[in-house]
């Protein structure tokens, strides 16, 4: 993600952050908002994501991923077959 924010900004907020605890009111809404979306902020976020494409690297990587969770599979269901029997 690319921030409007220059690295100076950033820097200075986060030093400003430092040692600095949210209340625990602050805690649960983000905590309410990230687990609990809201229709708007979930079809914001539908949006940011519309048009973007995988890399070769990634589509390779979320292939060989795939491949792997079944082999497992397979694995853990033969290995139940041959302990009924």
């Amino acid at each position: 993600m690319v921030s409007k924010m220059s690295e100076e900004t950033r820097r200075k907020i986060s030093e400003s952050r430092k040692g600095k605890k949210a209340s625990e009111e602050t805690r649960r809404k983000i905590s309410a908002m990230a687990s609990n979306p809201s229709d708007e902020a979930r079809r914001k976020m539908s949006e940011s994501h519309k048009g973007l494409k995988h890399s070769e690297e990634t589509k390779i990587k979320i292939g060989n991923a795939s491949r792997e969770r079944h082999r497992l599979a397979r694995e853990a269901k033969s290995r139940g077959a041959e302990q009924q029997n």
